[in-house]
């Protein structure tokens, strides 16, 4: 077996974004920080201390198996160390494995992993966690949503307590990225039934092994994480971390400019200049567009089975008057699920649903609907083309955006009802299939593989949609080991999608963070807002200085 640098599945993703690494580095510096004090420049971190994070919905369960909403995963990722880990660079580096080997053929991968890992309480960790794990993530009484990571795996062994070796189909692009998982204790979960998962008591109750670990949760209210004594790595500085659930925007905004929280992930854009005048206590990062907005069409049912009814409906959109009036310009249109920062994964040559009335109508038209009655709604066989739309509360850019498309519509004859309803509502009902369409948002990943959204009988492929070719082409990218090729089967099912509109992809937001000046070392990232947050500390109140 060679000893080889690992394969890397973001190598030609480096080069083309170390430039919006750069940039994003430099617009989180705002103009009140130039005069941070000297004394609290030149200090040695100081452990201890308690920081509060505002967060926008409760995370709902810490189980990364069945985990869907971007809370769960982010305060997983702190609690948890994955098997391999990406860096700022986007290169892959150890996490609880030390060091990995390749087979000569790439189809075989061994991962030796450390053997001074911890759980929190007190056990360590080992391959037997890992094959649990994984077990639970391949188990169809599961179902997890990343099940698909898994479908190019033949075996895994777990060939001591501390080696873990794993083999694949085919050698692929895509192997060592679906691998980057953390784990779950197999002392505890291995006596549970995989068919129950979602009802575990596990899930708001679990163990870590990373910097910190859960000390308590209410429901709603506020998750609190203290330092895992532990933890394998050096101690994390602050004591505590309270995420405090607000669910309410304008609240956190509030809160933060009240000194109730150290940190607000989600700065509401039109708020930006007047917080950069009015809160010199406060640092804002600008963080790279990966927070993809979409519209999302369940496709088992007419009229939206009709692909000249979905195209009719994007092109009605007003894309520009989104990211201009409620993001304030603090985002990008964009027609693929793969953003422009993964750079030449990203293909900026699909069909373009720029706002077309005249378009709009005239597919609508060759779908059969016409307004025969001359009451602005267009209708078909007696019934008028009438839809509702789902999205959640709290957030003003779904909130304001939903009205946004339903005034749109209604330019063309379409009438269009917002349902807007608490997160884990929403999410519910569309995981159900009971929605016609959905105004949802998601963090993109950083691999263009959008299988699980969009191939047939994908996880996440909830509103029914299926396209044999397009099927064929993710695949064939999954399998590619030359990047050029790989890139190329990228792009085509990007344009498959465009074309074929199982979602109206609508724009990719940029995230300005908030975090107090005292809070230092703090790098909130496109990867994560709270990545390297065990770095993170608090400069003590007898040297802060008011700017």
């Amino acid at each position: 077996m060679n000893q080889s640098k690992p394969m890397d599945p973001m190598a030609t993703v480096r080069t083309v974004i170390l430039g919006v690494i750069l940039l994003v580095g430099i617009m989180g510096c705002n103009s009140n920080d130039q005069g941070e004090d000297q004394a609290q420049l030149d200090m040695a971190p100081q452990p201890g201390g308690s920081m509060t994070i505002a967060i926008d919905e409760d995370p709902q369960l810490l189980n990364p198996i069945i985990a869907t909403t971007s809370t769960s995963g982010s305060l997983n990722a702190v609690l948890n160390v994955s098997l391999i880990t990406m860096n700022t660079e986007f290169e892959w580096e150890p996490g609880l494995a030390t060091h990995w080997t390749w087979s000569a053929d790439q189809t075989e991968v061994t991962f030796h992993l450390r053997n001074d890992a911890k759980w929190s309480d007190g056990q360590p960790v080992t391959t037997r966690d890992a094959m649990a794990t994984f077990d639970l993530f391949r188990d169809p009484a599961v179902a997890s949503s990343r099940a698909s990571d898994f479908d190019n795996v033949a075996s895994i062994e777990a060939v001591d307590e501390f080696t873990l070796r794993v083999k694949f189909g085919s050698a692929s692009f895509e192997n060592l990225f679906n691998l980057s998982k953390s784990f779950l204790p197999a002392h505890v979960v291995g006596s549970l039934d995989p068919a129950e998962i979602r009802s575990w008591s596990y899930n708001r109750n679990p163990l870590s092994y990373g910097p910190y670990a859960l000390d308590r949760w209410s429901a709603n209210n506020e998750v609190v994480l203290t330092r895992n004594p532990h933890y394998f790595g050096s101690p994390a500085y602050l004591d505590q971390l309270v995420f405090k659930v607000v669910p309410d925007e304008s609240t956190r905004l509030l809160q933060l400019e009240l000194g109730e929280v150290d940190m607000v992930g989600q700065i509401p854009h039109q708020e930006i200049s007047r917080l950069e005048e009015s809160l010199p206590d406060v640092k804002l990062y600008t963080i790279a567009a990966r927070r993809v907005g979409y519209l999302e069409y369940n496709v088992r049912e007419a009229p939206l089975d009709d692909v000249r009814v979905r195209q009719a409906i994007s092109y009605a959109i007003d894309r520009r008057a989104i990211v201009d009036g409620l993001m304030f310009g603090y985002g990008e249109l964009l027609h693929t699920p793969v953003p422009s920062f993964l750079g030449r994964f990203h293909n900026g040559n699909v069909t373009k649903y720029e706002r077309n009335e005249h378009r709009s109508r005239d597919l609508l038209a060759q779908a059969g609907w016409t307004d025969t009655d001359d009451d602005g709604v267009v209708d078909k066989d007696g019934q008028k083309l009438s839809v509702v739309i789902h999205t959640r509360t709290g957030d003003p850019v779904r909130e304001n955006g939903v009205l946004i498309i339903q005034r749109n519509l209604a330019d063309v004859g379409i009438e269009a009802a917002p349902r807007m309803m608490e997160l884990g509502a929403v999410l519910a009902a569309v995981r159900k299939g009971d929605y016609q369409m959905y105004l949802g948002q998601f963090n993109a990943r950083l691999s263009p593989d959008v299988s699980a959204n969009f191939a047939t009988g994908g996880s996440l492929n909830r509103g029914g949609y299926s396209n044999p070719k397009l099927d064929e082409v993710l695949n064939a990218a999954r399998l590619a080991i030359d990047e050029t090729q790989a890139v190329r089967n990228w792009h085509e099912s990007q344009a498959i999608i465009a074309d074929d509109q199982p979602w109206s992809i609508l724009w990719a937001k940029n995230s300005v963070v908030g975090i107090r000046k005292d809070i230092k070392n703090a790098t909130p990232h496109a990867l994560s807002f709270y990545e390297n947050i065990a770095q993170w500390w608090r400069a003590p109140a007898e040297i802060q200085v008011s700017h």
